[in-house]
């Protein structure tokens, strides 16, 4: 929604999406701690 109202471009909109991708897949296998979660 961010990028369809011009306050992100798809740059920032594209990095922000593969990091969100990675770590759902990282939650998935158990590999992502959760004190990084807590932590940010």
């Amino acid at each position: 929604m961010a990028l369809n109202y011009g306050l992100i471009d798809r740059e920032t909109f594209d990095f922000a999406y593969s990091v969100a991708r990675e770590i759902l897949e990282k939650l998935k296998r158990g590999e992502f701690s959760p004190e990084v979660v807590w932590r940010y």
